[in-house]
């Protein structure tokens, strides 16, 4: 079975684009917040303060049931 990536815009290059939710701040890149990061690569921003609340959220269907890995990108 062919590889299909289900998330829209999961790199987040497109800003928040295909993602609904509260505090979307999805219009950094990866220099903002890593000393010699590259500028080319987007992140989302998840605020850790008392009061701020981030949702991020998308729906997406699939073609049957069974096992779908999500990989996740963490330097």
């Amino acid at each position: 079975m062919p590889t299909v990536n289900v998330i829209i815009n999961g790199d987040f290059d497109q800003g928040s684009t295909g993602w609904t939710g509260t505090d979307l701040e999805t219009n950094y890149t990866h220099d903002v917040y890593v000393v010699g990061g590259t500028p080319t690569n987007h992140v989302a921003e998840m605020d850790g303060t008392a009061a701020a609340v981030t949702v991020m959220q998308q729906s997406f269907m699939i073609d049957q049931a069974g096992t779908y890995p999500l990989p996740l990108f963490h330097p």
